[in-house]
């Protein structure tokens, strides 16, 4: 079997450009299958040129556009499920609120039928977006990390409504799977050579917008319910519910966006990613409703995952060239999480309204509006600022 030569192999990519080939799955497989025509002929007899000449002559015009536009209806249509059950939780999540302010019974179901709506939403989306990739490893990536999150979901369905046996139990099998699945997806992303071509980085990449506006939707809800609890006096109940909720979507967001864009990275980058992730998801395990871990190790788990974060997020993001306004968001992020952990560990003996008030609340939101076409910073300030109102007046960690 003859091996093209590189000049050749460039020859093909460039011709699919000028057809318009763009999605890469089915980019990747008709630069194969022509790969696999022309060494069929070669080994006939015939030389490159010949081989060449013969298969694109026998090409029809936009051949490939046709075929593109069918599989991308195809892969939308499929989609279109996902999406809906997406904006039914969030209709679902306004009516649950209705009713528990209105002290309306049926509020916890609402709520269970809310987090399985989210769960069926995303079991379908990662179901239909496993259509036009083959790769094995990515499949089963892909679904370890899916049942994860599923599982996780269910947990915290649970505890909501005080089923404290199963919630424990369903919490940590849920943290065991992310901690293994998640470091694998992030190290087997950065060991290939063009992981735009991946699975998850694919799949993640096409949901991000339908994730993003329902996250920023969620946590106007939540912001403006517990100002509303603040002014008022009413117990946070609900926004508690719906900023624990944006700070675990906008967190696993967060982590996936770090899974674009991952070759060419060095290690250490990888390494603080799985670091921080282990912050962030390590202070949820509890057992029958109490932390396993100590008050104080939470809180450093807790403050390693944002200043660190704070770091990838700075590092990566898509706006290097305002220098001033990252420089302005590293200090202030890595000012506000020194602080909380020192006071909290008694090494401040100052009060909490030293970090904990109007003007710094107003200033991340700021940053919040001026970064709100950067995806990791957007993500990162949402969880940020969702702590801050959940931490407001002093509450304990993450979770």
């Amino acid at each position: 079997m003859e091996y093209l030569k590189p000049e050749e192999l460039l020859l093909i990519n460039q011709y699919l450009d000028r057809q318009g080939l763009t999605f890469k799955p089915l980019r990747e497989e008709m630069f194969d299958h022509i790969i696999d025509d022309i060494n069929g002929k070669i080994n006939q007899g015939a030389s490159f040129e010949e081989a060449w000449s013969n298969i694109t002559g026998e090409i029809p015009e936009d051949h490939f556009k046709t075929m593109q536009k069918e599989v991308m209806e195809t892969i939308n249509k499929k989609f279109t499920l996902p999406k809906g059950l997406s904006y039914l939780s969030l209709l679902l999540i306004l009516t649950m609120v209705t009713f528990k302010v209105m002290h309306l019974s049926l509020s916890g179901i609402l709520l269970l039928i809310t987090f399985g709506t989210i769960g069926a939403s995303l079991f379908f989306g990662t179901l239909y977006g496993l259509y036009p990739f083959k790769d094995k490893t990515e499949s089963i990536l892909l679904i370890g990390t899916l049942v994860g999150v599923e599982i996780f979901l269910l947990s915290f369905g649970l505890q909501v409504l005080h089923i404290l046996a199963p919630y424990s139990i369903l919490r940590v099998v849920s943290i065991i799977l992310l901690l293994i699945f998640y470091p694998a997806v992030t190290w087997h992303l950065s060991r290939s050579s063009n992981n735009n071509n991946q699975l998850l980085a694919q799949l993640h990449q096409k949901y991000s917008p339908v994730i993003e506006r329902y996250l920023m939707a969620l946590l106007v809800i939540a912001l403006t319910l517990r100002f509303i609890s603040l002014g008022f006096g009413v117990t946070p109940d609900v926004s508690h519910i719906l900023l624990f909720l944006v700070m675990a979507g906008a967190g696993m967001q967060f982590f996936a966006l770090n899974w674009h864009g991952q070759q060419g990275q060095n290690h250490w980058m990888q390494i603080s990613v799985i670091i921080a992730f282990t912050g962030f998801i390590l202070p949820a395990i509890s057992w029958m409703g109490n932390p396993i871990f100590s008050k104080n190790l939470i809180i450093i788990l807790t403050a390693l995952f944002f200043m660190l974060s704070a770091g990838i997020a700075y590092f990566k993001s898509e706006v290097q060239e305002n220098k001033l306004m990252l420089n302005l968001f590293i200090t202030l992020i890595g000012w506000l999480y020194l602080s909380w952990l020192l006071i909290h560990i008694g090494f401040l003996g100052i009060s909490f309204s030293y970090i904990f008030n109007i003007p710094v609340l107003v200033i991340l939101l700021a940053f919040l509006i001026y970064f709100i076409k950067s995806p990791l910073l957007k993500m990162f300030l949402m969880i940020v600022i969702s702590h801050y109102m959940y931490e407001y007046p002093i509450q304990l960690g993450l979770w």
